[in-house]
């Protein structure tokens, strides 16, 4: 998974609200992995139902659907962790949707070419 779509799905988990605005600009179709994208589809079954988006609400959703072993809970805590702040979700889905760092595993460093010996982001 990429580190956007880390903080994209952590982001949701933090502030449940925001997928009415993300949900907007992010199709679930550019999300990297089967697991992001269930993830994703699990959070937009929530909205649409109207239930509550957080951790709990979408392990329980994943268990209904039969996922949340493929997913794991340990990926979702992962996405928390990879999110410093739900109030920057709106710049996540955009850097996201960019293309810019959609496909890049987590595991791979960035580096910012315009700085001395780079800087690792």
């Amino acid at each position: 998974i990429s580190r956007a779509a880390a903080a994209l799905i952590g982001g949701l988990l933090i502030d449940g609200e925001a997928i009415g605005r993300i949900s907007t600009v992010v199709d679930p179709t550019l999300l990297p992995t089967e697991r992001a994208r269930e993830t994703y589809a699990a959070i937009l079954a929530l909205h649409r139902r109207g239930v509550a988006i957080d951790y709990v609400t979408v392990c329980a959703e994943l268990e209904a659907r039969g996922t949340l072993d493929m997913v794991g809970e340990a990926n979702l805590t992962s996405s928390i962790n990879f999110c410093p702040t739900s109030l920057h979700l709106d710049d996540y889905a955009k850097v996201f949707t960019s293309g810019d760092f959609a496909a890049e595993p987590v595991t791979k460093k960035y580096v910012q070419p315009d700085q001395p010996g780079g800087v690792v982001l």
